[in-house]
């Protein structure tokens, strides 16, 4: 789940495998099509929502196509090139994606700052994180 403005936005179906994004506002469900098999989303703090899939594939979709929140007109981003399976926004507001290729945090567009298997010390496989109340980002 995420919220914008209002805007509920989650993945549909049985399992998170099948599932689309989706949006509730107004009491209106919308279903967008183009996008599958969400494993997780999270919003930035210009209001870009980025999606991880199963394949572990991360997109972006623009605040604009956000705030329109219409199926016929809402273009998805390639992914981006590195992978990852979970999403994570600190209380500074800076998107972090992690998985089995290690962690990203990203930066100013279009800046991803990779911290892979060949970092010492090595990262890789990274599924939970979280940050401490000092502010500390925490991963596994």
């Amino acid at each position: 789940f995420a919220e914008r403005d209002g805007i509920i936005w989650c993945a549909s179906g049985s399992n998170w495998r099948n599932g689309n994004l989706i949006s509730f506002s107004n009491g209106k469900l919308k279903t967008f099509p183009n996008i599958a098999q969400i494993s997780d989303l999270e919003f930035d703090a210009k209001g870009n929502l980025f999606v991880s899939t199963a394949e572990s594939n991360i997109v972006k979709i623009d605040a604009a196509a956000i705030e329109r929140n219409d199926p016929l007109d809402f273009p998805v981003s390639e992914p981006l090139p590195d992978q990852g399976s979970n999403l994570f926004r600190d209380r500074d507001n800076n998107l972090w994606f992690g998985g089995y290729q290690g962690l990203h945090l990203i930066n100013s567009e279009p800046a991803v700052t990779f911290y892979s298997p060949m970092s010492q010390p090595p990262i890789e496989n990274v599924y939970p994180i979280v940050q401490d109340a000092e502010g500390a980002v925490w991963f596994a």
